[in-house]
């Protein structure tokens, strides 16, 4: 048991990602600040930057996670 509390501390101090509140933006930032609009497409991106931050804690920062918000929104939502 305690093995189990020093590694859930561990994570803890880290401060992983394991759901979409633990991300640097939410559902306003990205109406307000990369033109998404609610609804679906919202889940849609706020589910792929969930798993880009899973894989890479690293990019869990408001702007660099709008940046990648605006590329995937325009490059698989709103292809022409």
């Amino acid at each position: 048991i305690k093995q189990l509390h020093t590694r859930i501390d561990s994570v803890l101090q880290e401060q992983s990602v394991l759901s979409i509140r633990d991300l640097a933006v939410g559902g306003n930032d990205l109406v307000q600040d990369a033109g998404i609009p609610k609804g679906p497409i919202m889940g849609i991106v706020l589910d792929y930057l969930l798993e880009t931050v899973i894989d890479d804690p690293s990019q869990n920062s408001r702007e660099h996670l709008l940046r990648i918000a605006r590329e995937f929104h325009s490059t698989y939502i709103t292809r022409d």
